[in-house]
């Protein structure tokens, strides 16, 4: 994973132009390199020069991130789904912005189920419908990245 610290700049007059937040970025999957066997399978010995340099190449190539990785779209939802997610009225009188600890129906025809129940889908769904837009900015760079440690913590998110 990669954590950094990001700042947020707003203009607009008459609010807290500077805020501050942590960004964790989801860990991608590697798998190590193979290296090429004989028939005999023993490994097959480096020749030359040439043959050294470009197995080197191949090997960093393979342990990269593949662009189909990074370029894999999270699912989208529309407007309705979105629309009809609903939490349960106590959840948020008993823990205000804690979107986390709450019961949802992610549908008309579904239980009240807490969040920590929820498949994959149905968590992004919630996140997107509950989290603040500033999260939804940053998901647009970096998929299903955690956006934690707002300071100033007890006021509005930054405006975007």
């Amino acid at each position: 994973d990669s954590v950094f610290e990001m700042q947020h700049w707003s203009s607009w007059y008459g609010k807290r132009h500077n805020s501050s937040f942590r960004v964790i970025t989801p860990r991608g999957t590697w798998t190590p390199p193979t290296l090429p066997k004989s028939a005999t399978g023993a490994y097959l010995p480096q020749t030359s020069v040439m043959e050294k340099i470009f197995a080197d190449r191949m090997r960093k190539q393979s342990c990269a991130v593949s662009e189909e990785e990074e370029t894999q779209a999270p699912p989208t939802f529309t407007k309705e789904e979105i629309d009809d997610v609903e939490s349960h009225p106590a959840d948020r009188k008993f823990y205000p912005g804690k979107y986390q600890l709450w019961r949802f129906k992610v549908s008309k025809a579904s239980d009240w189920i807490t969040f920590r129940h929820l498949n994959e889908n149905e968590k992004l769904l919630v996140e997107m419908s509950c989290a603040p837009k500033i999260n939804h900015v940053l998901w647009t760079k970096w998929k299903n990245a955690t956006i934690q440690n707002f300071i100033p913590k007890d006021e509005p998110h930054p405006i975007v």
